[in-house]
């Protein structure tokens, strides 16, 4: 435990020097102490930030502990991008034979109620928030965590939008192969389907494989086709691990503050894979 605690505690320090994030003077708590009791707190207390807080300062690891509604406030204070940008930050760190070529995308719904509760729920009550999941073929009220994952498993670029928001819709807003390198390829299936889209990646000297819809006119490849078939598993065994370190019902008074759990539990699984 101490030693995931140290790596955990030294890969967020020195991804705010790199950010050039400056400490207050007489601060009680560094950012980087507060970082960390979050993280540990979704890898091994189920998202439970009190639990965290606690075992952290009755075990002398960061005695000099912020109370819980204190904690909570300079929490509220990260801009959620410094936790995305955290996500990518961790996961070059456990890139020791150089930086990922390959990537799947992906997304999975997260809902913040069940679903015979969803209009009586008091947080994302606009009408776009509720999406249908394809996979239990119902309706859901919450967000969608879209991911480009590399072919290890390990999360690179990570966005949320509403529910109802398709895919492919959100991979061309945030438009995630603007960071990557040339020579990139990046599997998905028929959701990510757009000729248009492929063609602009092929002027980037990138390449986007999707499963093909039955209207395509591109067909794939034998050897994409091969590829896409043995990667797609990847992507879903990293989701399935970041769904497990989830409660069952994740907690929240307020959006901004469920939005930062479930962006907690994919910068825990970023962790896992830096540290291990």
């Amino acid at each position: 435990m101490i030693d995931r605690i140290i790596a955990i505690y030294c890969i967020c320090d020195d991804f705010l020097k790199a950010q050039n994030v400056e400490h207050w003077p007489n601060i009680k708590m560094t950012d980087a102490e507060l970082m960390t009791t979050f993280i540990l707190a979704h890898t091994d207390f189920y998202g439970n930030i009190d639990k965290a807080r606690i075992f952290l300062q009755e075990h002398r690891y960061i005695p000099r502990m912020l109370g819980k509604s204190r904690f909570c406030r300079r929490l509220h204070q990260f801009d959620e991008s410094i936790w995305l940008k955290l996500i990518k930050y961790a996961a070059t760190k456990g890139c020791i034979f150089g930086l990922p070529n390959e990537f799947i995308v992906d997304s999975f719904p997260v809902r913040v109620c069940q679903s015979i509760r969803m209009h009586r729920s008091r947080l994302f009550q606009a009408s776009n928030f509720i999406g249908f999941n394809a996979c239990r073929k119902e309706f859901f009220r919450g967000v969608k965590v879209h991911a480009l994952v590399t072919t290890h498993g390990r999360p690179w670029i990570v966005w949320m939008t509403p529910g109802n928001v398709h895919d492919n819709r959100a991979y061309k807003e945030r438009a995630p192969w603007q960071e990557l390198r040339e020579g990139s390829k990046t599997y998905g299936d028929n959701a990510y389907s757009d000729e248009a889209l492929e063609n602009l990646l092929e002027l980037r000297g990138q390449r986007l494989i999707a499963a093909q819809k039955e209207n395509t006119t591109r067909p794939l490849n034998v050897r994409d086709f091969l590829d896409l078939q043995g990667i797609r598993k990847v992507v879903e065994t990293t989701f399935s691990r970041i769904t497990a370190l989830m409660p069952r019902r994740i907690h929240a008074v307020t959006e901004k503050g469920f939005r930062i759990k479930v962006i907690g539990f994919v910068t825990a699984m970023a962790f896992v894979f830096a540290i291990t």
